[in-house]
Formats: structure tokens, C-alpha cells, sequence
């Protein structure tokens, strides 16, 4: 809903099925347009001009939505765009997506403003093998998820790949997987080149099937996962041959945005951890129970939402968004907030010491904290990281748990004392 601010008379509401306006300060209706803004800002000198973002596009009128002029950047394409117009100077608009752009000439003519290496989420990977690669996926391109490598431990990126989604690592360290609408993206020779293998048409699968993530079994060379969303069971499958065929996984009932964890060990214990659903299999992700209780919370949008205690794989530490740290210590069965010094944060990311696994590092909406009793207590440790206080993925180095690094949107950052 957005009201001009000088009269009040000119009103706008941004529905499902398009744009409302009236100009008799709401006694009346009508449909201007069929479009969905997910976004809706007035003039602050004249309630005639407005702003609709939406999905694809800026939307300019400037008689009270009589006519509308469509406006086209390529840095439009998100899903959750926001316009604001400066309230001192209405030439001046402020666009929030994929980045943030500012407009001194009332949407004629747009210059970034954005910092590092981009405003969208960051998901940081540490190669298995190597432990100077790192691998950094833009988590909100729509349709893609651009992929960086670093060869250097994150002092100078290189854009490898610009169209595939996700990535995960083969047992043996020789195969990279990603997916692309629905289809494998395997590549065997350290991401120079890429095979694309489609899904088998028995999985019988819509178009439109919003699909989750595709993970790797740590021990098992070959073993792959996928998912899809909730409204197409059986939700995840796997390959036991590096995508060549596929096999339907048993019990998972309801599950959105699954992300596998494993065990420590042999990788027989599985979790499947969606937005708001547990799930647990002790056969390698086979057949899947549900978790008996519910966190009660929304897990956060990370693929390093959870981690599992290297030395008790029953031991589980979970980010939430807006309910901090959640803890399991049996398997899953029983959740229970641990946020002393930490606090309701927005939780992005969670990592783990492997050679000390009572030390866990958190990534908020408010800077890096750092457990050292297990998630007991936590202390914030962001200095150095010039302001920038959202952190949207943590990872730590398994052979030297020195290496630490945390992607925010200002670029990579490393840990330089303990």
C-alpha cells in the first residue's frame, strides 16, 4: 500500500492480481495494472508519480497510473526487488535486488553501489582435496548460481561457471557435480569441462518442479543425492553411479530446500534438514524417518545451515532464522535453543572445529560469533571485517582448522588469530 504525501487523495495497492489505484482517497477502485509489484513507492512533491518493481522491470507512471512505462535492466531479474525514491529529491530512486543501484534521474539511467563481491547470498565450499581452493556460489541469480573458484585461498576469484546451481564434491575428489534445470552437471576433469546428464524420464517429474540441492556422500565415490520440493514425494533421490541412473528414496514424507548432512564416520547416518522439516536415515539416505519433534523454528537458507559433532554424530548444531543457535544431542529427537551471548540472531551459517569440535563459529545478520564450550556460550568475534556485519557463510579447514574464512558482502575474509 503506498499514499501520496501531500493530499492523501491518491492511493495505490499492490495485489496478487495487479495494481489498485484511487484517487478519492479510497472510496473507489480500479485495476491499472495486471502487473505484481513487489514493491510500490510515490513521489515525495507529486501523488501522480509512481513506482512498481517487479520481477523483471521497473514501472513508471506519471498520471496516477493512466499509462505506464516499462523500464528493462538486466540487474532487474530478481524475485525480491524494492524501490524507495529519496524523500529529498524525488529524482532520486534507490533499487534493492541483485545489488543496489541508485537513479539521480528518476529511472532513466542507474549506477551500482554495491561493495566485494555482490549483495545476493554467498555460499563458500573448501575443495576436499585441495585445501588452498575455495569455491564461492552466488546464492540469489535467478535461474543460476554463478560459481568462483580461488586457487590462492580466496585472494584473487575467477568465474568458472555462469549456469549451472549447486555444487558438491565426489568422494574421491576427481568428480564436481552441479545441476541445471533439473539435469546433472558433471565434470571429471577439475571443472574444465562439463557433461550434462538428463534425469531419467521415470522420475516423471513436471517442469516446473522446484528442485533443492544435490549433495555427495563423503565416503561413498559416486553416491549422489537429489531433491525436490515438497509437492513431489518421493522428495529425494539418489545415484549410486554418478548420475548415470537413479533410485527412489523411502519415507520422506514432506520436505523443502533439503540439505544432506552426514556422519563422521562411515556416512551411514544421513540428516535431511528443509526450511522447517527433519529427517533422519541410517542406511546411507535410503529410507528416511521423520524426526520426532520439530525445531519449532525456520532453519536457515544456507547450505552450512547444520553441522554434525565429528566426534558424536548424534550431536547437532542448527542456524535458525530469527531464533539463533538450536542444539540436538539425540539425533535429531529433541531441539533446544543455546543462545547464551548470542541471542534471536538471524543465524546464517554454522562451522565446526574438526580437530576441536568444541569450537563452532556462527555467521549472523549481526557479525561472526564464536562458541568455544560447545555452543554453550557464545562471544562475537567481527573485527576486521570493515562493517560488514552480515555473514552468510562460514567454513573451516578440516586438515588445518587455522584456515578459517566467512564470505559477507563486502568480499572473503580469513581469520587471522584465535
Amino acid at each position: 500500500l503506498a499514499a501520496d504525501h501531500q493530499s492523501g487523495e491518491q492511493l495505490y495497492v499492490a495485489t496478487i492480481e495487479g495494481l489498485y489505484g484511487s484517487n478519492d482517497a479510497g472510496e473507489s477502485w480500479q485495476l491499472i495494472t495486471e502487473h505484481t509489484c513487489t514493491s510500490l513507492e510515490i513521489a515525495s512533491d507529486d501523488g501522480n508519480i509512481a513506482y512498481c518493481a517487479t520481477e523483471g522491470e521497473l514501472l513508471i507512471t506519471t498520471n496516477g497510473g493512466g499509462n505506464w512505462t516499462q523500464h528493462r535492466e538486466e540487474f532487474f531479474g530478481g524475485e525480491n526487488n524494492v524501490i524507495t525514491v529519496s524523500p529529498h529529491d524525488a529524482d532520486v530512486l534507490i533499487f534493492g535486488g541483485r545489488g543496489v543501484y541508485i537513479s539521480k534521474d528518476a529511472g532513466t539511467s542507474w549506477t551500482e553501489r554495491n561493495s566485494g563481491l555482490g549483495a545476493g547470498r554467498l555460499e563458500l565450499q573448501l575443495d576436499p582435496v585441495n585445501n588452498t581452493y575455495l569455491y564461492l556460489l552466488e546464492q540469489e541469480v535467478r535461474g543460476s548460481q554463478p560459481l568462483h573458484i580461488s586457487t590462492d585461498g580466496g585472494q584473487s576469484w575467477e568465474l568458472i561457471d555462469d549456469d549451472g546451481m549447486d555444487l558438491a564434491f565426489d568422494a574421491a575428489g576427481e568428480i564436481i557435480y552441479r545441476q541445471e534445470h533439473g539435469a546433472l552437471l558433471r565434470s571429471q576433469d577439475g571443472n574444465q569441462s562439463w557433461e550434462r546428464l538428463d534425469l531419467p524420464l521415470d522420475l516423471d517429474l513436471p517442469l516446473d518442479a522446484e528442485f533443492g540441492a544435490i549433495a555427495a556422500h563423503p565416503k561413498q565415490s559416486q553416491t549422489i543425492y537429489i531433491s525436490y520440493c515438497r509437492d513431489y514425494p518421493p522428495h529425494i533421490y539418489f545415484s549410486k553411479d554418478g548420475g548415470d541412473s537413479w533410485e527412489s528414496a523411502i519415507g520422506m514424507e514432506s520436505i523443502c530446500d533439503g540439505r544432506l548432512y552426514f556422519d563422521h564416520d562411515q556416512g551411514h547416518v544421513v540428516y535431511a534438514i528443509g526450511d522447517g522439516d527433519t529427517f533422519r536415515s541410517e542406511d546411507g539416505g535410503e529410507i528416511w524417518q521423520r524426526c520426532e519433534e520439530r525445531t519449532g523454528e525456520w532453519h536457515s537458507r544456507s547450505a552450512s545451515r547444520m553441522v554434525v559433532d565429528p566426534w558424536d554424530s548424534d550431536r547437532l548444531i542448527l542456524a535458525t532464522r530469527g531464533g539463533g543457535i538450536l542444539i540436538n544431542r539425540e539425533g535429531c529427537q529433541s531441539w533446544e535453543h543455546s543462545n547464551t551471548g548470542l541471542g534471536n540472531h538471524f543465524v546464517n551459517t554454522v562451522a565446526i572445529d574438526h580437530e576441536n569440535p568444541w569450537i563452532i563459529y556462527a555467521g549472523t545478520d549481526s557479525g561472526v560469533y564464536i562458541s568455544f564450550d560447545s555452543g554453550e556460550t557464545w562471544g562475537e568475534a567481527s573485527s576486521g571485517l570493515l562493517g560488514a556485519l552480515v555473514v552468510y557463510s562460514i567454513v573451516v579447514d578440516p586438515e588445518d582448522p587455522s584456515n578459517v574464512y566467512a564470505a559477507t558482502p563486502y568480499g572473503v575474509f580469513k581469520l587471522e588469530g584465535r
